[in-house]
């Protein structure tokens, strides 16, 4: 009776857990789907968007086209400055508009960032197992201890068998005796283990859709600049970002010149030069780019030629 019990109630909390999820997973479709779009505009067919991402103000969407020319830019404009909350609504994978800028940050044209890529459910789990695979995978696993038969020394047995009234012992080697090899101790091995190419594709959606829902995402044009020096870039950086962001910056582009034969894509020779001294800012091509990097910076800025890559190859039927 107690068993059936304590099953009965186990059984009632599982039940109470799940009617409690789906009821937040019913919460967040209605407050997705009850916000109006402007009838008869062309931008909504595009799923253009611009949100006001206040939890205390009504979800008001509002079209680029039917708006002030005004309005519009200032909300594509916020749509790429830090918010300390995600929005409500993110997750329903559906197209935006984001501002490309420059390294002024002018705005010079408008990316569309598609919802299969940039606006999927955040899911901790997926990002968990990803980094999880990364980390282990680059462990050099070159850990190694002595066992009884790897230690120097003398295999002669310490003393007779009988009539000591000691316990029995072989060899000094013993790994209860100091100096003695070390019992079930690390050996050098790899510690990769596999994970589906559907998850690592996974993982690599959703952390940019973090990255786009904190609104540390930027789009520029191109990395191009007057000349490739330190300081130069890092003038264009201060323009480019707020102080509190420009520590930690990953830039994403395509490959470019300068290619080493046999080392793998890289991006161009003179960003790369220009970066090699600057702490907490890196730049790695479309090919190199992972979960790990894309967390591990504050602040994520792709060129437009990179996110076409990028659409490219995530986009795999």
């Amino acid at each position: 009776r107690v068993w059936i019990a304590a099953a009965t109630k186990r059984r009632s909390t599982m039940l109470a857990r799940s009617s409690r999820a789906l009821a937040r997973m019913a919460r967040g479709v209605m407050a997705a789907t009850k916000a109006p779009r402007t009838a008869g505009c062309d931008l909504d067919a595009q799923a253009l968007r611009s949100r006001t991402w206040s939890r205390k103000t009504s979800a008001a969407w509002t079209c680029g086209m039917c708006a002030s020319p005004n309005v519009a830019v200032a909300q594509l404009q916020n749509a790429s400055l830090p918010r300390e909350t995600v929005p409500e609504d993110q997750g329903v994978m559906q197209d935006m508009a984001y501002p490309v800028v420059d390294f002024k940050r002018n705005q010079v044209g408008v990316a569309t960032l598609l919802g299969e890529i940039f606006d999927v459910p955040l899911r901790r789990d997926i990002v968990f197992r990803v980094v999880r695979w990364q980390l282990a995978k680059r462990r050099g696993g070159n850990h190694k201890t002595k066992t009884r038969g790897e230690v120097s020394g003398s295999n002669r047995k310490m003393y007779r068998q009988k009539g000591t009234g000691r316990a029995r012992h072989s060899t000094a080697k013993a790994p209860q005796f100091r100096g003695g090899g070390k019992a079930h101790g690390p050996v050098v091995r790899s510690h990769a283990h596999n994970l589906q190419k559907k998850v690592r594709r996974l993982g690599l959606k959703v952390a940019l859709s973090a990255k786009a829902a904190e609104g540390r995402l930027l789009i520029i044009n191109n990395l191009a600049l007057p000349e490739y020096k330190t300081k130069a870039l890092l003038d264009s950086i201060s323009a480019l970002l707020p102080e509190a962001q420009r520590n930690s910056v990953l830039f994403v582009d395509v490959a470019g010149p300068g290619v080493c034969s046999g080392v793998g894509e890289e991006v161009d020779v003179g960003i790369r030069r220009a970066l090699r001294n600057v702490p907490g800012i890196d730049a790695i091509p479309v090919q190199g780019l992972n979960v790990y990097d894309i967390l591990r910076k504050d602040t994520l800025i792709i060129t437009e030629d990179a996110l076409g890559a990028i659409e490219k190859r995530l986009l795999v039927d």
